[in-house]
């Protein structure tokens, strides 16, 4: 599973994956709910860890992140891991795992990110966390 904890180790920028996998603790609620809703619960915990940003804010933060800024696209991506994960949840059908389904949607939030042809990745997103989760569901 993806996560937004700052304990993670960042993967190469453009891969399609921000963040790598993060150590067992990292996946275990702060609860020590290991169940699969617990380890939901704590993501979106953590995630809620950092705000989303405003238009204006998103335009210069993406900008500079097109511009090469590494930090600058993990800033960006990090604001919108909630959103990434509620869609996910909200969009995945029921045979695909919920947090399979939220790594897509971190994966396409990712990939929005650094896809110099997306003006605006979070309005983006939704339909392209639809496409993701649902296109799980049939691998």
């Amino acid at each position: 599973m993806l996560t937004p904890a700052e304990d993670t180790q960042p993967a190469r920028a453009g891969d399609g994956a921000l963040y790598a996998s993060p150590p067992a603790a990292a996946q275990r609620s702060s609860s020590g709910d290991d169940t699969p809703a617990g380890k939901v619960l704590h993501y979106l915990q953590t995630a809620r860890e950092h705000l989303p940003l405003g238009d204006a804010q998103r335009a210069e933060s993406l900008r500079r992140a097109r511009a090469g800024d590494e930090a600058e696209a993990e800033r960006l991506v990090r604001a919108y891991l909630e959103l990434a994960a509620l869609l996910a949840l909200a969009f995945a059908p029921a045979s695909v795992d919920p947090l399979d389904a939220i790594q897509e949607a971190n994966v396409v939030l990712d990939q929005l990110v650094h896809d110099p042809d997306v003006s605006d990745p979070v309005r983006a997103l939704p339909p392209a966390v639809l496409a993701a989760v649902t296109g799980a569901a049939t691998r």
